[in-house]
């Protein structure tokens, strides 16, 4: 009998534990779509327990749907607390960015590279309420070129 209650409490906790795993699924939605080119965005929490900072990111997927080569460039605007940052400031490298992809290539931000990767945006702080908080971005300049 103790047999029996050991394999259903198996049965019973492994899945529990297999629904607890899908419930952290980030669900990618699709932000934006041009020439064959989509762009997801999800939102990406970055744990840096060591140093004690913990931030929240907008993250970004960039996939080619096409069966060329394509290069992509684009600049951010950002609002933080409701203020644009970034309006009217001339192109520059540090809110200039590109990337290259081949036929069905997908890439992504994730909390190891960097900001200059442009593939994510600092979006808050998740353990205070000090500092800015993003309210809102837009892609400007979004050109898809074919190699």
């Amino acid at each position: 009998m103790s047999k029996i209650v050991f394999l259903v409490f198996i049965v019973f906790f492994s899945n529990l534990t297999f629904a607890q795993n899908s419930d952290n699924h980030i669900e990618w939605k699709l932000y934006k779509e041009v020439s064959g080119l989509q762009i997801f965005s999800n939102n990406l929490d970055c744990n840096d327990n060591q140093n004690g900072i913990h931030n929240r990111f907008v993250n970004f997927q960039f996939n080619n749907t096409t069966t060329e080569t394509i290069n992509i460039s684009w600049q951010y605007e950002f609002w933080y607390n409701e203020k644009c940052t970034t309006c009217d400031k001339p192109a520059s490298s540090e809110n200039t960015f590109k990337i290259t992809l081949t036929p069905g290539e997908s890439v992504e931000g994730d909390c190891n590279n960097t900001y200059s990767s442009g593939l994510k945006i600092f979006s808050s702080f998740i353990n205070t309420v000090r500092g800015s908080k993003l309210t809102k971005f837009e892609f400007k300049n979004l050109e898809v070129t074919f190699k």
